[in-house]
């Protein structure tokens, strides 16, 4: 993945960012997040939002986390992720 994003895949970014959020590398995901979600990759916008709502890993940031929760509804996107109890959490 790492070659892959250096020729400029944003999908490459965006498994990157998942690999290092699973391994606890907060500071890389949070890199690789950011810069998929620059490029529009709606799943990094979703984990970068998170980690930002709850400081995961990094400073809690709520603004920003609002930021790109309403990127997301602007690209159409409903469904915000799962709640503790497995049921989609939706914007409806």
């Amino acid at each position: 993945y790492e070659q892959s994003y250096q020729s400029g895949t944003v999908k490459a970014a965006a498994h990157l960012g998942l690999l290092y959020l699973k391994t606890q590398n907060k500071t890389k995901a949070y890199d690789y997040l950011l810069k998929a979600s620059q490029e529009g990759d709606t799943h990094s916008m979703m984990n970068l939002a998170q980690m930002l709502e709850y400081g995961d890993g990094i400073p809690q940031d709520k603004k920003n986390a609002s930021i790109w929760y309403q990127t997301l509804l602007g690209k159409g996107v409903t469904t915000l992720g799962k709640d503790k109890n497995g049921k989609d959490i939706t914007t409806q």
